[in-house]
């Protein structure tokens, strides 16, 4: 069985994260196990390239070590882009999977919520909850400013 094209099969989203030490794992153990899966996907040398990011040194860690504002201000705007990114993948989620789903379903709409299957996204997860919790662990990866 294979999941359908996916977001999370694109390296560089995954690379973004490792870099920025965003620890998908810190939300719903199911998104960082789909990540991890997603990464069979993708061509050898770019999971090996994520593998060797992962266990290099913490571009987070080193900016936390620095203690320096206009360092830690950078990183967040690193985050911060990341973090509207996800919010625009989102839209064009809803824009393009959900609402043609919900007009392609036959079946005569008995609640607002979307069914079972308007809620599946390409790769095979409940979309809006998945990406919700992507980008919510993404904001949490916000260093605090004094």
């Amino acid at each position: 069985m294979f999941a359908g094209g996916s977001a999370a099969q694109s390296s560089i989203f995954q690379c973004f994260d490792v870099l920025l030490g965003i620890e998908q794992s810190a939300g719903e153990a199911s998104a960082a196990a789909f990540l991890q899966d997603m990464r069979t996907y993708m061509p050898p040398a770019h999971q090996r390239f994520l593998r060797s990011l992962e266990s290099g040194p913490s571009v987070r860690e080193f900016v936390l070590s620095k203690n320096d504002e206009n360092l830690t201000a950078a990183y967040n705007d690193c985050v911060k882009a990341m973090v509207s990114l996800r919010s625009y993948h989102l839209q064009i989620v809803t824009m393009y999977i959900l609402i043609p789903a919900s007009k392609k379903s036959k079946k005569p709409k008995t609640s607002e919520k979307p069914s079972e299957m308007e809620s599946k996204g390409t790769g095979g997860t409940d979309v809006m909850k998945f990406l919700r919790n992507v980008r919510g662990t993404t904001e949490k990866a916000l260093l605090k400013e004094d």
